[in-house]
């Protein structure tokens, strides 16, 4: 059976990634719009992205980069904070699972270093997935999409030894 996973590296501009196994699609959307007169309009947009991917091929794994509460710039905070409260709001009304990854997480998982910077998180994702791309955006989100296909792999795979 194939599993269709969103992958999302949520920011003003979100890097997003589409896999369903055999193919991979990926890109970035802009959240933030010039002259947009209402600050939740970015929140908006990325919602009816994730419903226009859900329509056009269902989505059984969202997989998203947590929000980084590390950081040094409050609105940084905030921003991603509302954009996962967006991805969980919205994977809860179509009833998708999500993974959250933190991004050091992620990091380690790819290139085995947790502080590994933009630079290596592209050059990893071309070596490892033969995906070409100069945005660290797209790199990520590819990166959280292939996470999120090895972790759903084990755990399908560890259910199905289940002896009950």
């Amino acid at each position: 059976m194939s599993v269709n996973i969103l992958a999302l590296d949520p920011a003003n501009n979100t890097g997003w990634c589409i896999d369903d196994g055999t193919t991979l699609g990926a890109g970035t959307l802009p959240i933030t719009a010039k002259g947009d007169q209402h600050p939740g309009r970015r929140l908006e947009r990325l919602r009816q992205f994730i419903f226009k991917v859900q329509r056009s091929a269902p989505i059984d794994l969202l997989v998203y980069e947590d929000a980084v509460l590390g950081s040094h710039f409050f609105q940084t905070q905030i921003l991603h904070s509302e954009l996962r409260g967006v991805i969980l709001l919205t994977a809860a009304e179509m009833e998708i699972p999500v993974l959250s990854v933190n991004p050091m997480t992620l990091k380690k998982w790819l290139t085995g270093h947790g502080g590994a910077k933009k630079k290596d998180m592209i050059e990893s994702v071309r070596q490892r997935f033969g995906f070409i791309t100069t945005d660290d955006d797209q790199a990520d989100s590819v990166a959280l999409a292939k996470y999120g296909r090895a972790v759903h792999t084990r755990v399908v795979e560890s259910t199905a030894k289940l002896p009950f």
